[in-house]
């Protein structure tokens, strides 16, 4: 019971957190902000099941959002490297009105076809900066990943009487070759 007031005293001061009122909101912080609330109720009601796997809330929910938060991730990240290329294009645009130097412009002409390769690259790439290889998916609760216990017991089988079979060879192999050698202790 001692606990459990400990939990809700430090859930309420998550809610009174100055960052839940005057937070930036930008995509990743609006795709995170539902696992904020789930972390919040399940602290305040002091529950252990948010450990546990669920059938039907958790996992599928943990999946979901895993899925979305990539795609928010590569989404920001997109928009972000864009956005900073401009900023360098316009940048070299201003330095090139500026410059009459040929060699200068040449080397600020390159600078803007490489930020304007970055920005092509940016918008035409969906997996930009994250690769999802396997989308998260919840785990099958109706057919578990478990040992096979009969697979195990017939391969340990086998394996024992290959191993004795091995032994019992290798035993009189050496017996006979000891019989070979005149048989007696000594002769060894």
């Amino acid at each position: 019971m001692g606990n459990q007031g400990k939990t809700v005293a430090k859930a309420a001061e998550v809610i009174e957190m100055p960052w839940s009122s005057g937070w930036r909101w930008t995509p990743v912080t609006t795709i995170t902000r539902p696992v904020v609330e789930q972390t919040r109720m399940v602290s305040m009601k002091g529950s252990s099941s948010a450990t546990m796997p669920s059938r039907t809330g958790s996992s599928v929910v943990a999946a979901e959002w895993a899925n979305a938060l990539i795609v928010e991730f590569n989404s920001f990240l997109r928009e972000t490297a864009v956005a900073q290329s401009r900023k360098r294009i316009a940048y070299l645009n201003r330095e090139l009105d500026e410059t009459h130097v040929i060699p200068l412009r040449q080397a600020i002409y390159r600078l803007i076809e490489v930020e304007t390769r970055a920005i092509m690259i940016a918008e035409t790439r969906t997996d930009y900066a994250f690769k999802v290889i396997d989308p998260a998916v919840p785990p099958n609760f109706d057919d578990p990943i478990r040992p096979k216990r009969g697979l195990l017991i017939r391969t340990t089988t086998l394996t024992g009487f290959i191993i004795a079979v091995f032994a019992a060879i290798l035993r009189d192999f050496v017996r006979m070759l000891r019989e070979q050698d005149g048989g007696s202790p000594a002769a060894r």
